[in-house]
């Protein structure tokens, strides 16, 4: 028991490959907002960029008709 008393008391003193939180929150308040969008907005999304496609490869294809 003297031995777990000594390690708990010697837990917060341990400071090796401390790092610090701000940066974790930071990212994590960017990070977790996006990725809640990108699942609930994921058929939008796909659906816009699948047309957006479209119109670059139709846009491709007249390009190609005019020679270069």
């Amino acid at each position: 028991m003297k031995k777990l008393m000594e390690w708990v008391a010697n837990f917060d003193l341990d400071e090796r490959g401390e790092m610090p939180i701000g940066p974790l929150l930071i990212i994590a308040l960017i990070v977790l907002p996006l990725v809640f969008l990108l699942i609930t907005f994921r058929d939008k999304i796909r659906e816009y960029l699948v047309t957006q496609g479209n119109e670059v490869v139709e846009a491709g294809e007249t390009d190609n008709q005019s020679g270069f």
